[in-house]
């Protein structure tokens, strides 16, 4: 498309494409051809108004003036035929040549601009997420979990470790709300991301092995994150709610759950933390009937607040 309209560029000149061809790759610079030094000719003349004109106007504003050139032009060509209507067919193949790749470029700067805004914005959220994840939990780890296909698309969730606050170990997600505002959300939380504690001290040597306390604890841990964490993309878990996975899954079948919204000052927020905490199945019941605000009292009552151990007696 551009051979045709540089062609007809030149015709209607009868002058060789060529300092056109030059001129609009490299304005406002000089080229050299048959020893001949090429410097402010017509056409050069011509792209840098074309430039000083396109700048002001802005994008839209110009390709819709060179699209009337061309409109005008074939108007002529049907009214004067192609002769007397050479200088219309030139400026409006300029136009639209120019146009064309000013468009190009701008739309591939404005995509990168974009992904570096998206990259910016998410590293910090990021951060913010994380001073307020410190700010409840205590310090986070030095070392994560990561998983071998990300979570993004279709894999296993990283695993963050807060082993510096409470008595034990809280381990936590953070891949549920990427950017601010998007995300996992309940009527508490505008975003969130999930949290559960264990009375095992931090030890990621055994977190593979299922022969210790630490290994046991945290594959249960895993397995309900991992669980929980897409299907939160679809549900609205609310804090004082219960969940009950079927009895035939794997790992998890069988299991009851309680939500609460963990180290929450009683406003919504912006960010916040989903406690999920295993419970007994009779515990369960008991949230169904009475409330789950009521059993998570009993636990507090009892100091099994906020752990998922359990090798403990049920309090109810």
């Amino acid at each position: 498309m551009a051979c045709v309209l540089l062609l007809s560029i030149s015709i209607g000149w009868d002058l060789p494409w060529w300092p056109c061809f030059v001129t609009l790759n490299a304005v406002p610079h000089s080229n050299q051809r048959d020893g001949n030094r090429v410097t402010d000719n017509w056409c050069t003349s011509l792209v840098r108004a074309l430039l000083w004109f396109r700048i002001r106007i802005g994008l839209g504003l110009y390709v819709a003036i060179a699209i009337g050139f061309i409109l005008y032009s074939i108007y002529r060509i049907a009214i004067d035929g192609y002769t007397n209507s050479r200088l219309f067919v030139g400026i409006g193949g300029l136009l639209m040549l120019y146009g064309y790749s000013s468009v190009a470029e701008e739309m591939k700067e404005k995509e990168g601009m974009t992904d570096e805004i998206d990259e910016k914005l998410a590293q910090d959220w990021y951060d913010k997420k994380t001073s307020l994840m410190v700010d409840i939990l205590g310090q986070e780890h030095d070392m994560v979990m990561h998983a071998i296909i990300p979570y993004a698309i279709g894999g296993g969730l990283d695993l963050y470790y807060f082993p510096n606050g409470i008595t034990g170990t809280a381990i936590a997600t953070k891949e549920l709300c990427e950017l601010p505002g998007q995300g996992s959300t309940n009527d508490v939380f505008e975003t969130y991301e999930l949290v559960m504690f264990t009375r095992q001290t931090i030890s990621l040597d055994d977190a593979k092995d299922e022969s210790t306390p630490f290994g046991r604890i945290h594959k249960s841990i895993n397995a309900i994150l991992n669980h929980i964490a897409p299907y939160s993309a679809q549900a609205t878990l609310n804090p004082h709610e219960t969940c009950e996975f079927p009895a035939e899954m794997a790992t998890v079948g069988g299991k009851c759950l309680i939500f609460d919204a963990y180290g929450f000052d009683g406003e919504h927020t912006e960010f916040g933390l989903l406690l999920i905490i295993e419970i007994h199945r009779s515990e369960m019941d008991y949230a169904r009937e009475h409330g789950g605000e009521e059993l998570l009292e009993k636990l507090k009552q009892a100091g099994h607040y906020p752990y998922s151990d359990m090798d403990r007696p049920a309090v109810v």
